[in-house]
C-alpha cells in the first residue's frame, strides 16, 4: 500500500469509528434502560424526599430530587454524541461533578440494573458529601 492509500485508509477507518450511535440506538437505550431505571428509583425515593422529577432530552436524561440536607441533587445519564460511551455526571447543590464515564461499543449492553448501579454510586457520594457538610457545621 502506497503512502496515499495509507492516509486515505486512516481517514476511512476514522470516519467509521466516529459515526457514533444511531438515533434509534439512543432512543432505545433511554426507553429500555434509563427511564425504567429512573421510574423504579423514583417509586422508592419519593417516599423519603421531595420534588422528584425525571426529564428526558435528546442525548441525556436527568433525575432530580430535594431534601432538607441537600436542596439540589441531580443525576444525569448522557450519551456521547461520538458513540464512545455514556457519562454519569451529577450536581450536588452548586457543585457539578463529571462522575463516571463508561465506554460502550453498544448501548444495548447497558441495562436498567447498570443504570441503577450508577445511581447508587452517585447516592453514596452524595451521602458522604452530606456527612462532610454536617461535620463542617460543627
Amino acid at each position: 500500500m502506497n503512502w496515499k492509500d495509507q492516509i486515505q485508509e486512516h481517514y476511512r477507518k476514522k470516519e467509521i469509528k466516529e459515526q457514533g450511535y444511531t438515533r434509534d440506538q439512543i432512543d432505545s437505550f433511554y426507553a429500555d434502560a434509563v427511564l425504567p431505571a429512573f421510574e423504579e428509583i423514583k417509586k422508592l425515593l419519593s417516599q423519603f424526599v421531595s420534588n422528584v422529577s425525571i426529564k428526558k432530552y435528546t442525548y441525556k436524561a436527568t433525575f432530580r430530587f430535594e431534601e432538607s440536607e441537600m436542596y439540589k441533587s441531580v443525576f444525569r445519564v448522557e450519551v456521547s454524541l461520538r458513540g464512545s460511551g455514556v457519562a454519569f455526571p451529577f450536581q450536588l447543590n452548586d457543585t457539578y461533578v463529571f462522575g463516571a464515564r463508561v465506554k460502550a461499543d453498544r448501548l444495548d449492553a447497558l441495562d436498567k440494573d447498570f443504570i441503577i448501579f450508577q445511581f447508587i454510586e452517585f447516592f453514596k457520594i452524595r451521602e458522604r458529601h452530606i456527612a462532610d457538610l454536617k461535620l463542617a457545621k460543627q
